[in-house]
């Protein structure tokens, strides 16, 4: 039934969707992290996920480079305690997406995931591997037909959504609720320190919904660009957002400050629940240098750290 209980199915398409920042990226590294891994390295059913077969991960990736994928695995290393340099050749396979649809791409990725002998693929995330009007059957069966062709009976196919699609179905189709084998509903828990992520599962074929929601709490030592990064990720289905206290201007720091790939207006307003944030953005932006504040570059903000003000000598 599962390659990883209860998250991941083992003989179908599992797909985590949710708005951009929600923390989908990085629950999908988690777990390819943890089934890539020997068996006998992490105890099993750490988390609270039951790893049901080890072996190499082919991570197919449109949203980030190999060189940050790479940082994050280490970071999650890290977090379990273990020295990414032992594990230089942990199993978990990058491949660039490079704006390819994946119904085009199918015969080098099933080619590469055969020689891998590879146990689960990857995809991050679907509406740049669709290509297409996401909501209709045909591009549904296409994406299905493309996995099916590939031989990954055990898949994970990352959708970010936005607030108009909801919460119950992957963009907001019936479609992409039935054929997947399972479907989670990930959002952002705002935290006081890291980052909450919340899964609420919204089908499954072969077992009993789990009606509880599953909490994971990634807290982060440094940024993914700093040699030392670690993720450290918690089991915490309890959580419940801080009390409310925080302006709306420190809310966005410490939402970007988790960020290190930067967030579009629009996720921001998704991440914090918000309906408009121009006021406190025009002033991040125009922040003293001594002052924690936001740069806005393509469209994207990203947290800039203060500058402490140099003493001159006497």
């Amino acid at each position: 039934l599962y390659l990883v209980d209860p998250l991941v199915a083992d003989d179908g398409m599992t797909v985590p969707f949710g708005m951009g920042g929600a923390g989908k990226s990085y629950l999908a590294l988690l777990t390819a992290v943890l089934v890539a891994l020997p068996e006998d390295e992490v105890p099993n059913g750490h988390l609270g996920l039951d790893v049901k077969r080890h072996g190499p991960v082919l991570y197919l990736d449109y949203e980030a480079s190999r060189a940050r994928a790479q940082r994050r695995v280490a970071g999650i290393l890290r977090g379990l305690g273990l020295d990414p340099d032992n594990y230089e050749d942990l199993p978990i396979h990058y491949w660039p997406g490079q704006g390819m649809p994946l119904s085009t791409n199918v015969y080098p990725v099933r080619k590469r995931y055969n020689e891998l002998e590879a146990v689960l693929l990857i995809v991050d995330s679907l509406s740049k591997a669709c290509g297409e009007s996401l909501s209709d059957q045909d591009t549904v069966s296409t994406y299905s037909n493309a996995i099916a062709r590939i031989g990954a009976t055990a898949s994970i196919s990352i959708a970010h959504v936005t607030k108009e699609e909801g919460t119950k179905y992957p963009f907001g189709s019936v479609f992409w609720h039935n054929d997947p084998r399972l479907t989670w509903y990930i959002h952002n828990l705002e935290q006081e320190s890291g980052m909450g992520v919340m899964a609420a599962n919204r089908k499954s074929n072969d077992a009993a919904l789990v009606r509880e929601e599953l909490g994971y709490k990634f807290e982060f030592s440094g940024t993914d660009k700093d040699e030392a990064f670690a993720v450290l990720v918690t089991r915490e289905d309890g959580m419940e957002p801080p009390v409310k206290g925080d302006t709306l201007t420190v809310r966005m720091l410490k939402l970007l400050k988790l960020h290190d790939e930067g967030m579009t207006s629009k996720e921001i307003m998704n991440s914090l629940d918000v309906n408009s944030i121009g006021q406190p953005l025009a002033t991040l932006r125009k922040a003293e240098p001594d002052k924690a504040g936001i740069v806005t570059k393509d469209g994207r903000n990203f947290y800039r750290p203060a500058v402490k003000k140099e003493v001159p000598k006497i």
